[in-house]
């Protein structure tokens, strides 16, 4: 069966806009039930030996604990590092968290960081692997953003959000059976970073059209599917309430 990743480099160099594109190079992307149970041996396949295991005490419980017991029985060796809340209580992207949990990995030891949470652990993670130059696995525990394998991070630097070139991760092991878990709220934010796509595309297609911008056909078919995916998943759900017909 054709993989995502085969889908969008076909899409790739099959655009006709002219320009250069990079191929997708992520190893592998699982969304399924038991995805978890296939780490330990995608690493070990790859020779990852050493891993540092960033959660925090929330996505610890919901999947970080599963992973950890996972690499312990297949006889890889893991350092749990506990992103630490601030002092309301949060697990934020700032220098704090950034230095607090960089200082807990062993760099000269780590082969590989794998991250189990959300938007904000990736950002964290993503930007450590990108300064450390260490590959990074994601482990989704809520389906909260729609970015996941972005090469930017959004950084809080001096009480400012600015977006920080990192790394995007060399695989994607998504659990079915904890994202279904995730609360209520992540859920619903996750689908509004989809439904901003409307807006986003419209934008794109009148820049191109009205003022010349760079334009590229695979990107806004493989950015589009996806919308259309997630829209019709949404008005399935919805079917017997009726909220569906908004959109």
């Amino acid at each position: 069966m054709e993989t995502m990743i085969q889908k969008v480099n076909q899409a790739v160099a099959s655009c006709p806009c002219g320009h250069p594109h990079n191929p997708v190079t992520l190893d592998s992307i699982v969304v399924e039930a038991g995805a978890v149970d296939l780490i330990p041996g995608y690493l070990a396949e790859r020779g990852y030996r050493h891993i540092a295991l960033v959660a925090d005490s929330n996505t610890y419980e919901a999947a970080g604990k599963r992973v950890e017991q996972s690499l312990k029985d297949a006889g890889i060796d893991s350092r749990l590092v506990l992103a630490q809340p601030n002092a309301v209580g949060d697990v934020v992207a700032d220098e704090q968290t950034i230095i607090q949990v960089l200082l807990e990995i062993d760099t000269e030891k780590t082969d590989l960081i794998l991250v189990a949470g959300a938007g904000t652990l990736h950002d964290i993670s993503r930007f450590i692997a990108f300064k450390t130059n260490k590959p990074f696995l994601s482990v989704p525990t809520a389906p909260s953003v729609d970015g996941f394998n972005s090469k930017g991070a959004p950084i809080i630097v001096r009480g400012e959000k600015i977006t920080i070139p990192a790394s995007s991760p060399v695989a994607i092991f998504a659990e079915l059976d904890v994202l279904v878990q995730a609360p209520s709220r992540m859920v619903a934010a996750g689908f509004g970073d989809m439904l901003g796509k409307f807006t986003s595309l419209f934008d794109w297609t009148y820049g191109y059209r009205t003022a010349g911008e760079r334009y590229c056909h695979a990107a806004y078919k493989i950015t589009a599917d996806a919308l259309r995916a997630a829209r019709s998943m949404w008005r399935a759900s919805e079917s017997g309430s009726g909220m569906g017909s908004a959109f």
